[in-house]
């Protein structure tokens, strides 16, 4: 805190300070529901599948993806220690809900701060560790994510080769059919020509005409 002192008076002023334990503190926490949420709705389209249209999404039944949901959620489960009666995020009123998205109690987080300040950040801290530490594990540069990834992207690679492959036997067996074709087809106007030649010929035979 900075206090400039513009002029001097000779009236008595009281200046009272006092801590700001909410505000930032909730804004962080909204903040994490927020992003949570949104990466909860993500994954949960990713997997939906609905039986009355037949549609599904695009990992539907992955396994990476249900590790990945699962993992998440274990880490919601993260207690803080120490001899704070804030031990679980549910405990300060973060609350999971039915469809997989985090809800607030605001009145309950308050309540829980004005109790026990350094409790509640403490809990914060080590669940903000954790996800930390879990995200990394999965989508960092050795998690599983990636390393899904980079098998899905070998795949994709490879399908590519063996489509290119195919490609080009395709292309050989065209090229050898239409050189059969046009061999066949100039067999036929031979033989054509071949047989107009011969029926000309037996026709000028002695006794074509009478019989």
């Amino acid at each position: 805190m900075t206090l400039s002192l513009l002029k001097e008076t000779t009236t008595a002023t009281t200046l009272t300070v006092t801590k700001d334990s909410t505000t930032s503190l909730t804004g962080s926490i909204n903040g994490f529901i927020k992003s949570f949420n949104d990466a909860a709705k993500a994954m949960k389209d990713l997997g939906y599948y609905d039986a009355g249209t037949k549609k599904a999404g695009a990992l539907q039944g992955d396994s990476a993806l249900r590790g990945a949901q699962s993992q998440v959620r274990s880490l919601l489960q993260t207690t803080a220690g120490g001899t704070s009666a804030y031990q679980t995020l549910s405990d300060i009123g973060i609350a999971l809900q039915t469809d997989g998205t985090l809800k607030l109690d605001s009145s309950k987080l308050n309540k829980a701060v004005e109790a026990d300040y350094a409790g509640v950040t403490a809990l914060v801290s080590k669940v903000g560790t954790a996800f930390k530490e879990g995200i990394e594990g999965l989508a960092g540069t050795s998690g599983t994510i990636t390393a899904a990834t980079d098998s899905t992207n070998r795949l994709i690679k490879e399908l590519g080769k063996r489509q290119t492959a195919l490609l080009d036997r395709l292309e050989q067996v065209e090229s050898r059919y239409r050189k059969q074709f046009s061999a066949l087809d100039s067999l036929v106007a031979s033989m054509n020509k071949t047989s107009s030649y011969l029926t000309q010929q037996l026709a000028n035979l002695p006794g074509a005409s009478s019989n």
